[in-house]
């Protein structure tokens, strides 16, 4: 071997070295950017179910009230009240599981938003 090759092989070992640690680098921030981009749509998805769930409670609190005035069945109270919880789901306001056979919520017929009784 040529003196001229010895004296370039500790500089192609630091090349390679210091392209590694690049790569390395590199997929790290690509990993930091796709956990950023994920944490991102988790909150807007936690954002949108907490509008649905406002929502929801808001229906069933008319649906109430349009009951007690005589303007609508029980059966659309019952509706508003399983649409504002999902089943087998921890209820936000209830604080407890809901399941399909248990009403929503509280007391059926006698429970508005947050489980007051409206008046």
């Amino acid at each position: 071997m040529s003196s001229a090759l010895l004296q370039r092989r500790p500089d192609i070992a630091a090349d390679e070295a210091a392209g590694k640690y690049r790569g390395q680098v590199l997929a790290a921030f690509e990993q930091v950017e796709n956990n950023q981009s994920i944490i991102d749509g988790l909150g807007s998805a936690l954002d949108d179910q907490r509008a649905a769930a406002a929502a929801a409670r808001f229906t069933e609190y008319l649906s109430m009230r349009r009951y007690k005035h005589g303007a609508v069945g029980y059966l659309d109270v019952v509706v508003a009240q399983k649409l504002r919880c999902k089943p087998n789901a921890v209820c936000s306001s209830c604080r407890r599981e809901c399941w399909p056979d248990q009403g929503v919520g509280g007391r059926v017929g006698g429970s508005g938003v947050g489980g007051e009784v409206m008046g």
